[in-house]
């Protein structure tokens, strides 16, 4: 049985390819998948019978089979779908090559970075040898450090712990010629009464003084025995007081057989803990203040 493609069918027929396949559609009732050529799966195909009567419906006038000088049209055919597949070949061969040489780029472009990367690990592993080594610097530096500062710290404890004997010195002098002075007023004035007073020895007069002192109250702490606790130097809270980071009280009071002239009270006590608890000689205690005795 002859069959014809449909380009075959629409030039016997002499009509336009996309009116045939409506006919097609319209007086077969043959649909899109209907009638494949087994060969190519793009191509369909009517038979000598359906063409004739497509042409009989719409009356057209189909050439004879056995016309002298007729050529075949399988060739033709068979012709036409090596040409699309050789296109098709060449098509891809050009994407191909195109293919590849966007991967030579990128590849060089890849080689580039690596070797980017390769000097930045070799920089990379030079810091890290650097910093392996900074431990031992460091330490080395405390280590000549700590002496400096330890040889620059105790001239100034020093320097503040005499200064600041020398100020209770003054303080002691001036509070004893302060004391005669008012003995020696009282005497002048019991003379121009006309009373006489009794003789005392110096000893005598030293110890009735020192008896009229008032002993320091309960709410005040002296000064060296709250600095002693926590062994902060005297030297170092005098100064703190006299610069008035601690809130200190002076005045002149008995403690433990002694005249002292600077006490704290609540306030200076929180004052005192408060700047010096972060040293590191400082010592420490669950409670504060302590309880002073």
């Amino acid at each position: 049985m002859r069959t014809y493609t449909f380009g075959q069918c629409a030039r016997l027929l002499a009509i336009d390819p996309k009116v045939f396949r409506q006919w097609v559609k319209e007086d077969l009732a043959l649909q899109k998948g209907d009638q494949v050529s087994r060969a190519d799966r793009r191509t369909r195909y009517l038979t000598r019978e359906q063409l004739e009567r497509l042409a009989d419906l719409h009356e057209r006038t189909l050439p004879d089979d056995n016309e002298p000088g007729k050529q075949p049209q399988v060739p033709f055919v068979a012709y036409k779908l090596l040409e699309e597949r050789l296109g098709r070949a060449e098509e891809t061969l050009h994407v191909g090559e195109r293919t590849v040489s966007s991967l030579q780029e990128e590849l060089t472009q890849v080689q580039e970075h690596l070797t980017q990367l390769e000097q930045q690990v070799g920089n990379l592993m030079q810091w890290m040898t650097l910093l392996g080594g900074l431990p031992a610097w460091m330490e080395q530096i405390e280590t000549y450090i700590e002496p400096l500062a330890h040889a620059r710290k105790q001239p100034d404890d020093r320097l503040a712990e005499l200064e600041a004997q020398h100020r209770r010195q003054l303080a002691e002098v001036e509070a004893g010629y302060q004391h005669h002075i008012a003995e020696l007023e009282a005497q002048l004035a019991l003379y121009r009464r006309g009373q006489h007073p009794e003789s005392t020895s110096p000893t005598a007069t030293k110890k009735t003084a020192r008896t009229r002192l008032k002993e320091l109250p309960k709410t005040l702490a002296s000064r060296h025995a709250v600095a002693a606790l926590p062994h902060i130097p005297d030297s170092v809270v005098a100064r703190a007081c006299n610069s008035g980071k601690i809130a200190a009280v002076n005045g002149k009071w008995l403690y433990k057989s002694r005249v002292i002239f600077q006490a704290l009270g609540k306030r200076g006590q929180s004052d005192f803990y408060h700047l010096f608890h972060t040293r590191a000689d400082f010592t420490r205690c669950k409670q504060w203040p302590h309880e002073i005795k």
